[in-house]
This record gives C-alpha cells, sequence and structure tokens, in this order.
C-alpha cells in the first residue's frame, strides 16, 4: 500500500487503511491472521458493513451519535444512531449541532502548542509568569503540569461560580471567582482531572497572545469557530440535552447549566 491517508480498526480487529494500491485508491481492509492482508472495500460496501455494526450496537444501547466517512472532499457515509425522536420533522441527525463537553479541551491545547511554537508560551514555566493573579502554590505549576491534569488545580465550579449563574465574566471573572485556590497536591507529584487548569491554559492563550480565547482559537485552530452555533435553520438547533436516569438505563431530559457554557475547558 501508498502512504496511509487514515486508519481505524474495528471491533473485530479488521484495519481499515485510506491509501493508494497501484491505481486504485480508496478503504483497504487489513484481516488479521487472513491469508489475503489487502482487501479493497467499495465505498458502497464500507458503508453497508458499516451501517450494520453500527445498527447493531445502537439496538444494543451500546452506541449512539452520528457518524461521517469522508474520502477527500466527498461524503462516503453520514447518518445518525440512537434516540433523535425529538429532531424537527425532515431533519438529519447529521445535520444538528450537538455539545462537544469536554472535547474542547483539545483545541486549548493545539493553541498552546501553537504559542510554544511561536515562542510566546514555555511548556515548563511557571503559570505565574502569565497568570499573576493565581495563588503563589498553584502559581508554582507548569504549563506542562496544566496540560496533562498533573497541577492539581481542580474544578473551578464552586459556590462562588454557580451563585453567577452564565453571567460569568469570560475566562477572566471565572479566574477572579475561583482565586485564590491552593493546588490539591504538590505540582507534578499526581494525576487528577482537572477542569480549572484548562480554564488557566485559556488565560494564558489570551495573555500571551493577547487576543480573546475564542478570538485566537476560530483565527488559529479552527477558522470561523464561533462559542455558540449558529442556527440557520430548525435543523442547527442544539440536540435536547440527555442523560441516563435514576436506574442507569433510560434517559432522560437535562436541564441545562453551567457545564454548557463555553469555556476553554470545553462546552463549544
Amino acid at each position: 500500500l501508498g502512504r496511509p491517508q487514515g486508519l481505524a480498526f474495528d471491533t473485530d480487529g479488521n484495519l481499515y487503511v485510506a491509501a493508494c494500491h497501484g491505481s486504485r485508491r480508496g478503504i483497504f481492509r487489513i484481516v488479521p491472521g487472513g491469508s489475503t492482508i489487502r482487501q479493497f472495500v467499495s465505498d458502497t460496501q464500507l458503508a453497508t458493513e458499516l451501517d450494520a455494526r453500527l445498527r447493531a450496537q445502537s439496538a444494543d444501547d451500546r452506541f449512539s451519535g452520528v457518524v461521517l466517512v469522508a474520502h477527500g472532499n466527498r461524503t462516503v457515509f453520514a447518518r445518525g444512531y440512537g434516540d433523535f425522536s425529538r429532531l424537527p420533522d425532515g431533519c438529519a441527525p447529521q445535520d444538528v449541532a450537538f455539545h462537544s463537553a469536554s472535547l474542547g479541551k483539545m483545541l486549548t491545547a493545539t493553541a498552546i502548542v501553537q504559542l510554544v511554537e511561536q515562542g510566546k508560551v514555555e511548556l515548563d514555566a511557571p503559570l505565574s509568569r502569565y497568570v499573576p493573579e493565581v495563588s503563589a502554590g498553584l502559581g508554582r505549576a507548569t504549563v506542562r503540569q496544566l496540560l496533562d491534569h498533573t497541577a492539581g488545580a481542580g474544578d473551578f465550579m464552586t459556590d462562588a461560580v454557580r451563585a453567577k449563574g452564565t453571567n460569568l465574566g469570560g475566562l477572566a471573572g471565572i479566574v477572579a471567582l475561583v482565586e485564590p485556590r491552593e493546588p490539591g497536591f504538590p505540582p507534578g507529584s499526581q494525576w487528577k482531572y482537572a477542569n480549572y487548569g484548562y480554564i488557566l491554559l485559556g488565560r494564558i492563550v489570551e495573555t500571551a497572545s493577547g487576543q480573546g480565547y475564542f478570538d485566537y482559537v476560530g483565527k488559529n485552530v479552527i477558522p470561523g469557530l464561533a462559542p455558540e452555533p449558529e442556527a440557520s435553520s430548525a435543523c442547527g438547533a442544539v440536540a435536547a440535552l440527555r442523560t441516563r436516569g435514576p436506574d442507569g438505563i433510560r434517559w432522560i431530559d437535562r436541564a441545562p447549566g453551567l457545564e454548557e457554557v463555553p469555556t476553554s475547558a470545553g462546552a463549544v
């Protein structure tokens, strides 16, 4: 095979490779232990097999979401699975915006690495260099420790933050409400997931770049990104928030909360 353009495994251990083989360009399936290690998979075959697998997993309540497979600029497969019964008539699941939650942390990490490459941020510099308003203890944590959740920063959903509702005053406002905050353990000594750490990384993006967090990310990480989806039709509305009920099985509605406020820690 030529240089792979994409790789993916299925639950049976088959490896799918997007690449060129001779004059053919497309998806190849490599079967472990099989006599044929290169098997061309047509777009139609791939869509049929993928749909069958996802339907089965959805029926077992093991998968819910939207799947899109693109080959170059061409969409090969796009379909939603799970409970989309409350979408407006005529709306397809793949046309609906969903809360990305903490996946937004990847945008923050990318922004930080870009600023490192630009010489504006040092990974092993103390937080206090970029965000001097933090406590002395937390200020000794490094940018690298914030990125990998070893700074002991903890969460930012304090009583003071919740009392403000959604009027938080941006990332600087959140930091002002949380500080002074001593680290939960000596920075670098443990690992513990920390949402507040990524709020602080967002502030580093702002102070190092001289731009607002979403301004920077919208220009340099994902061009055109806005903190709130712009709905051009009923299908552009954000999908209803759902969560597991008290029995841990049934899905129920969940009221929006601070978890849905877009920040550098997620919820974009």
